[in-house]
């Protein structure tokens, strides 16, 4: 039993002395030809190319201010809610007006000592000022109700700005985040490139099945197509890029030096505090409730009386012509009370 084991044994020996040097052989064959089709490969493309004019994100983030159209819309609100609340305080003084008046007719106004002789002439021009006295609150309203939208737009102006610098950002890592992406992805490919070459030269020596190398084969053109996409999301993200910073065409990202994350001032507790009372969205809706309200008042206000008081003085020929000015000094004080006007008052309230 021993002698048969030992002879066995011997036999083993001797076959594997005979075939390691053609699997030797083999191997290396395989190692020399997977490495010279590696070798054989043309260098992946630089994804750090420049896909247009290379902008700094201080760049991005002054040229996106200058060419957003929702922070040029809520500058322009800044604007006519000043002219607005111009306007309310201008209520509040007297209403100047001119007149002048020359004619012919010979429509005159006889009387008992001067008989109708033919036709006359006339003329004049006077000034005229009229001052609301009372208004039943609708000026206290109107000025409150535009200080309130004033204050809202400026509150509007701040919270898009932030939102527009927000927006330039995120274009900006969009774009290094897309270089990132395709480096990526010409990694991957290259090393399903040499997997796919290894099982190719594994296959032909005998040491590897056509599922090995249909695998290799799979994961080569997922990779590709991964390529694909990360080229595809690059190209995206540099033309939006471009559009927001008004140029035509694609821009491309100038990458930071430092990428270091930057500590908060504040703590969580207090930065939850001051966006619940501080923020720009927040003042902006407390403004337009403020001026809600004083809509409804101001549209209340019709109800009341309107107590104005008028002057004026006029120069004049004294013409005997009908409707001609008569010179002298004039002062009214007069009210007025709206009845009804078609439901146009209850309208108004409903609205506001």
């Amino acid at each position: 039993m021993a002698l048969r084991l030992d002879s066995c044994c011997g036999a083993l020996a001797l076959g594997i002395a005979a075939v390691w040097p053609a699997w030797l052989a083999a191997q290396g064959r395989d190692t020399v030809q997977a490495t010279a089709v590696v070798a054989a490969q043309p260098p992946a493309p630089d994804s750090e190319t420049a896909l247009g004019p290379r902008l700094p994100l201080e760049t991005v983030i002054a040229r996106t201010m200058a060419y957003s159209p929702t922070l040029a819309s809520a500058s322009g609100f800044v604007r006519t809610a000043r002219s607005a609340q111009r306007v309310a305080w201008g209520a509040y003084l007297p209403t100047v007006s001119a007149s002048a008046l020359a004619g012919r007719s010979n429509q005159g106004v006889a009387s008992v000592s001067t008989p109708n002789v033919g036709p006359q002439g006339a003329y004049g021009g006077g000034v005229a000022a009229s001052l609301p006295l009372f208004t039943g609150g609708f000026r206290g309203a109107v000025r409150r109700e535009a200080a309130a939208t004033a204050q809202a737009a400026d509150a509007g102006l701040l919270l898009q700005r932030f939102a527009t610098r927000l927006l330039a950002k995120e274009g900006f890592f969009e774009v290094l985040r897309g270089h990132e992406l395709v480096r990526v992805g010409h990694d991957a490919v290259t090393v399903a490139s040499t997997g796919y070459s290894y099982a190719r030269a594994r296959e032909r020596a005998g040491t590897a099945t056509p599922a090995d190398v249909l695998q290799a084969e799979l994961a080569l053109s997922t990779a590709r197509r991964q390529l694909l996409a990360a080229q595809d999301t690059l190209n995206t993200a540099a033309a939006a890029l471009g559009r927001l910073v008004g140029a035509d065409g694609l821009v491309d990202a100038e990458p930071l030096a430092n990428l270091d994350p930057t500590a908060l001032a504040l703590g969580d507790t207090a930065i939850v505090a001051v966006a619940v009372h501080d923020a720009p969205a927040v003042q902006q809706a407390e403004a337009e409730v403020a001026a809600t309200h004083a809509a409804v008042r101001a549209s209340k206000a019709q109800y009341a009386p309107t107590i104005s008081a008028t002057t004026g003085y006029d120069w004049s020929n004294n013409g005997r012509v009908s409707g001609a000015p008569r010179q002298g000094w004039v002062v009214e004080l007069g009210a007025s009370l709206l009845l009804f006007n078609g439901f146009v008052r209850e309208d108004s309230v409903t609205r506001a």
